[in-house]
């Protein structure tokens, strides 16, 4: 899942299964400026649920959330996409 940043920032990606429940939460912590867009990079999803059990084909949800920590404030960016998992 590729994604950009225009200033650092912590990046959190939820995946949710087509009726909406939360299967998966990856941390990516905080990440610099800049284009995350290959695999050792960008956020990397294996199909397994937190329990490690493999998910089925279909379609799946992920929300990136971007968390920017100022001096006086933060600001919260979220961006919610479809994917199609095909096994």
């Amino acid at each position: 899942m590729p994604f950009q940043l225009s200033e650092s920032a912590d990046v959190k990606i939820n995946i949710y299964d087509a009726s909406g429940k939360l299967i998966k939460t990856i941390d990516l912590g905080r990440r610099q400026a800049g284009t995350y867009l290959d695999r050792s990079a960008a956020a990397f999803w294996d199909g397994r649920t937190e329990m490690g059990e493999r998910v089925a084909s279909g379609i799946y949800f992920y929300k990136i959330e971007v968390e920017k920590s100022r001096a006086i404030r933060t600001d919260k960016f979220t961006q919610t996409r479809k994917m199609i998992l095909v096994k």
